[in-house]
């Protein structure tokens, strides 16, 4: 089941279409590196990573060299691009959101938790969330997240700063909330998705995208 995740595969390093609520790298035997380490009969190791609850595009690689390079290909904000797709609460009765903008509140590169999503000041670092709605209904609204930085859990944070928090999102979301919309939805993940990663790499260019989710139709229908 696991290389039907695969959309493209070269000689070093491949992008697979990782499921909500796999680890890429915490669950030694059971998480995604130790799925295709066994799959490719070789060490295998993510070029980036996205949280367990977050499902999309991963980027892994079986070569130090080739994981290096793809490094700076991604650093070069010029020719590469990553987009993230996610249903926020609150849609068309809460606050108005506008339909694009940047979230540039400075972060820390840590998990921090509900009451202060941001972290300590001290702490905190620069980073940028471009952001444009793509949908909305009366309780929820889907975004599409551009990233020029790569803080831990920076869309879950800066959403959840500006009482956007992402549906389903245990650690900077309510879990009372939470629970109404498992009951309402029979949703449990947290709605954020790897979408689309554009990047050029060794002379070529390359444009992969990951099949918006169901859960996000249904709460969008």
């Amino acid at each position: 089941m696991a290389r039907e995740w695969i959309l493209q595969q070269q000689e070093t390093w491949l992008v697979v279409d990782k499921p909500a609520g796999l680890s890429v790298h915490n669950e030694l035997g059971k998480d995604l590196i130790s799925i295709f380490t066994q799959i490719l009969k070789t060490p295998v190791a993510p070029v980036f990573r996205i949280d367990q609850e977050t499902s999309g595009l991963v980027l892994l690689s079986t070569s130090s060299e080739t994981t290096s390079r793809w490094h700076l290909a991604l650093n070069d904000l010029k020719s590469c691009t990553k987009e993230y797709l996610c249903v926020v609460r609150g849609g068309s009765k809460a606050k108005p959101l506008p339909q694009k903008g940047t979230w540039s509140d400075a972060l820390t590169d840590k998990a921090e938790g509900r009451q202060n999503p941001l972290g300590k000041s001290p702490n905190r670092k620069t980073c940028t969330t471009h952001y444009e709605i793509l949908a909305q209904n009366q309780y929820f609204t889907e975004l599409s997240c551009v990233i020029e930085t790569g803080r831990q859990h920076q869309i879950r944070k800066h959403a959840a700063h500006h009482r956007r928090p992402l549906v389903g999102d245990s650690r900077y979301g309510d879990k009372k909330y939470n629970s109404m919309i498992f009951e309402q939805y029979q949703i449990a993940r947290m709605c954020l998705h790897a979408y689309r990663l554009r990047c050029q790499f060794d002379g070529h260019s390359f444009d992969w995208t990951s099949p918006r989710p169901e859960e996000f139709k249904r709460l969008l229908s």
